[in-house]
Parts: C-alpha cells; sequence; structure tokens
C-alpha cells in the first residue's frame, strides 16, 4: 500500500477528502503542529509527526527523522491548506517527489507582492499595487498617496476575512488596529511569522470568480469556474458562492486565456491551481492565484455539480500519473454561511426554522455552527457563521428561490 503524508489539517470539512484518499487503497500520514483528535479514529498516532508545517527547515528535518526511525519511503507528499503550499514543496523537492517546484509555490498567493512582480514584468495587465508596512512612520502619507478606494492585505495568506477596503483617510486612520487585531497569533496560528508587511492594491468592483484547473508536466486541464459574493465592504468575507460562474462564453474564454499566460509567467506546474478574478466588461484582472485545489468544500461542491473528483485528479498528479477529469452531469451547486446582522460579540438566544434544512431534499451538506449559548462575533474580530448549507439543483434559478425561501425560516434571538 503507497504510503501518502498530508501536511497540516484544518478544520472539519477536509476529513471528508482524507476518507476519500483513503479509500483509493493509499496508507494516510499527517504532518501537523498539533495532533488532531477529531481525526483520532482514520489516523492512529503512529503515524502523526508533530513539527512545525510553517517552518520548511524545521519539517524537513522532522519528516527525515520519521522516515528515518519508522523505515518507510513516502510514495507521494501533498496539502490542502493555503499557508503550507511553500513548505510542502519545500519537503516534496528535497525527497524528489512530484509536486509544484519551489519556484512556483513562492510566485504564487503565498507571497502575493512576488506573485504581481513576476505578471508585472511578463506584461500582464494587473491591477495597481505597491507593498507598504504597517510600522512605517509614513504609513498614513503612503496610503493617502496611493488610490482611493483601494484594498490592503497581509502579503501571505488566502482568507478574505484579513482583506479590507480602504476608501477614506479616515479608514487609513482606523486600519492599523483593525488589522492587527485580525492578524494576530490569537486568530491564526500562521501568523506568528508575519510581520506586519502588507500588499496595497487598487479597488476592482467587479464580478468575483475563480477558475480552477490541474496542470500535469505543462498540460492545464480546465474544470470549472465558481462565482463568490462578499461580506458587505469594507470587508471581503465570502457569504456564498455558486457553481459554476454565469459567463459569457466570450468572457470565459477571456479569462482562461489570461489565466495561461499568468502561469507561464508564474511556472506553476505538476498542481491543481485556483485562480481570482474579477471580471468586467474590459476583461478580467488578477486578484489572487493559489497553488493547490480550491477550498475544501469546494472540491465536494464540484464533486456534486458536475460529478468530477478533484481528489483523484490531484493524487494522480502527485503519484506521477497523467490525470483526467470527466463531467459526468451539469447542475448547479450552492453554498452558503449565513450571518446574522449584529455590530458586536452577541450571545445566541434563540434559534428556530433550522429542521427547515435537514428536511429539504436538494440539501445535501447542512452545519448548525453555533448553537444557544454560544458567542457570534463579527468585525474587526473574524466574524461568526450561525448556519452553513450547501445543495444541488438542475436549475439556477430554482436554486436561487430554494436558498431565499430557506433562509426566510430561520429565526435568530440574541442578547
Amino acid at each position: 500500500m503507497k504510503k501518502i503524508l498530508i501536511v497540516e489539517f484544518w478544520s472539519h470539512y477536509k476529513r471528508p477528502l482524507l476518507e476519500k484518499i483513503m479509500r483509493l487503497w493509499y496508507q494516510l500520514y499527517i504532518a501537523a503542529t498539533t495532533y488532531p483528535k477529531r481525526l483520532s479514529e482514520i489516523i492512529p498516532k503512529e503515524r502523526f509527526i508533530l513539527t512545525d508545517t510553517y517552518n520548511s527547515v524545521l519539517l524537513l528535518a522532522d519528516v527525515s527523522i520519521f522516515i528515518n526511525s519508522s523505515n518507510i519511503t513516502f510514495d507521494w507528499i501533498g496539502t490542502f491548506w493555503e499557508a503550507t503550499v511553500t513548505q510542502t514543496a519545500d519537503l516534496a523537492g528535497a525527497l524528489w517527489l512530484p509536486n509544484i517546484s519551489w519556484v512556483g509555490a513562492r510566485r504564487s498567493s503565498q507571497n502575493k507582492l512576488l506573485m504581481r512582480i513576476f505578471c508585472q514584468r511578463a506584461h500582464i495587465k494587473m491591477p495597481k499595487f505597491c507593498s507598504i508596512h504597517l510600522d512605517d512612520p509614513e504609513f498614513y502619507q503612503k496610503v493617502c498617496s496611493f488610490w482611493f478606494p483601494s484594498v490592503i492585505k497581509p502579503l501571505y495568506w488566502s482568507s478574505s476575512q484579513w482583506v479590507i477596503m480602504l476608501n477614506s483617510e479616515y479608514d487609513v486612520i482606523t486600519t492599523i488596529q483593525k488589522v492587527k487585531a485580525s492578524t494576530s497569533l490569537k486568530t491564526e496560528e500562521v501568523f506568528k511569522n508575519f510581520s506586519w508587511q502588507m500588499l496595497l492594491e487598487e479597488y476592482l468592483p467587479w464580478r468575483l470568480i475563480s477558475l480552477d484547473w490541474l496542470i500535469y508536466n505543462w498540460e492545464v486541464t480546465f474544470a470549472g469556474s465558481v462565482e463568490f459574493f462578499m461580506w458587505k465592504e469594507p470587508y471581503f468575507t465570502q457569504i456564498w458562492s455558486i457553481i459554476p460562474a454565469q459567463l459569457s462564453e466570450t468572457d470565459l474564454k477571456s479569462a482562461q486565456e489570461y489565466v495561461l499566460t499568468i502561469i507561464k509567467a508564474l511556472r506553476f506546474d505538476n498542481c491543481w491551481f485556483h485562480c481570482e478574478l474579477r471580471i468586467s466588461e474590459n476583461g478580467p484582472l488578477l486578484i489572487e492565484i493559489a497553488a493547490r485545489l480550491p477550498w475544501g468544500p469546494l472540491i465536494l461542491w464540484y464533486e456534486k455539480a458536475f460529478g468530477i473528483d478533484l481528489i483523484k485528479g490531484i493524487t494522480d498528479i502527485w503519484t506521477n500519473t497523467r490525470p483526467s477529469i470527466h463531467k459526468t452531469r451539469e447542475h448547479f451547486s450552492l453554498h452558503k454561511c449565513v450571518f446574522p446582522k449584529i455590530t458586536n460579540t452577541v450571545t445566541l438566544l434563540w434559534l428556530t426554522g433550522t429542521e427547515w434544512f435537514s428536511q429539504n431534499e436538494y440539501i445535501w451538506d447542512y452545519i448548525q455552527e453555533k448553537n444557544i449559548g454560544d458567542k457570534i462575533r463579527t468585525y474587526p474580530e473574524i466574524p461568526d457563521s450561525v448556519v452553513y448549507y450547501a445543495l444541488t439543483h438542475t436549475n439556477r434559478e430554482e436554486i436561487l428561490s430554494i436558498s431565499s425561501t430557506l433562509e426566510s425560516k430561520l429565526t435568530f434571538l440574541h442578547d
């Protein structure tokens, strides 16, 4: 049985992905910063490597020790976690296993400035951008002289929860406090190495979509598209999404051609990649491109919408096998988090209407993420959703109608 090492594990959404890998007759190992007890049923402790997955040197050292002491050889190595793409590429390269190269990994969304620089050098159209440090004594002057409206985000990391829009000089004054409050070690372990280096970009008020692909030995295969709908600005938390995005053939072709020029400039190969774009009547512009599978649940959403097995595609790449993608259906898949309308942290006192979700025939995933008595946060802290759900239907308008009807049944009461 082939042995697979997954670097870092995060959230309950990824457990089905690991179980799917195991059904492909692979023996699964995990390297992570903490032992995930919720995985103890499928991953025994003897197949777990405790290490610092955010440090390439320590990760390689601890994995090397494990290989030697256990007298085993890993057949392939991968990650589903944005924050460990670079470290996984380093590890796979050191062990001479198929994966994206260290060059491509470091030009991905793991270093958004380098991503922009190399696209710009290749004469690929980009939004206006510059780098800036939160503790720069001239931070206020530099941001005010850059552009309004603009967007500020950490130089690395993927989640849109830490992205803030700046509309005025007043926003600039309050930005430092907001960013520092939401990018601390208490928020996410990945920020323990964060040094307040930020990327400042021109704001693009257009539709947000992603195109998802795999690339193997420089041959690319298109999987599909997703359209995202965001939290009210100045924040950019993803509220809901739908597969596929509603694009004309012309817009889709234009976006695909644009993405192909990007991956050539960034030197992507042997990976899935997830490219987020803003689409206007004048064409697409890059937001960011990640050298990984799309966010955990999206993998399942693609399977529900198109019958595409993204896990099989990436395991083929990691095991040096030519992958193939076959659509078996053309459905729509909608996914949404429900956030209560609050202005500060509250306590959930009452929640009704959840039974309508479990009874609906088109719902295939439902999680009540908050219970009575739980605290519910909102910005400037990372906001909490109360309910998450996913449904699939053959008709786009019908799926939107079902979603609206179900949410109208929900009633929140808080202090």
